[in-house]
C-alpha cells in the first residue's frame, strides 16, 4: 500500500477497523488488510443516515460507547427516530452491538 495515512469517521465507533487495517497491511497481509477495509467500507453506510454525517457517527458512538441514546444540546439536533434505527441497525449487523 502507498498511502500516508487516513483518518476515517468509522474510527470513533469502530476503531477496531482502523487499527486492524493497519496492523495487517504493516505485515504484509493484504488479504487480511481487505478483509478490515470491507468492514469499514461497510460502516461507512452509517454515514448516509446524517447531514452532516457526523450527527449519525455520533449516534453511532452512544450505542457502542455509553450503551445507550445521547441528548444532544442546542443548536445540535438529535436524528429522528428512523435513522437513530437505521444507525443501531447498521451497528448490529456490523456486530458491534
Amino acid at each position: 500500500m502507498d498511502l500516508d495515512g487516513l483518518i476515517n469517521a468509522t474510527a470513533n465507533f469502530a476503531p477496531e477497523f482502523t487499527v486492524n487495517t493497519y496492523k495487517l497491511a504493516k505485515k504484509g497481509d493484504y488479504n487480511g488488510v481487505a478483509v478490515w477495509f470491507r468492514k469499514m467500507v461497510s460502516a461507512m453506510d452509517i454515514y448516509s443516515y446524517s447531514t452532516p454525517l457526523f450527527l449519525a457517527c455520533k449516534q453511532a458512538m452512544y450505542y457502542r460507547v455509553l450503551n445507550h441514546d445521547g441528548v444532544e444540546r442546542l443548536p445540535a439536533l438529535s436524528l429522528d427516530v428512523k435513522a437513530k434505527a437505521n444507525v443501531y441497525n447498521k451497528m448490529r449487523e456490523l456486530h458491534l452491538l
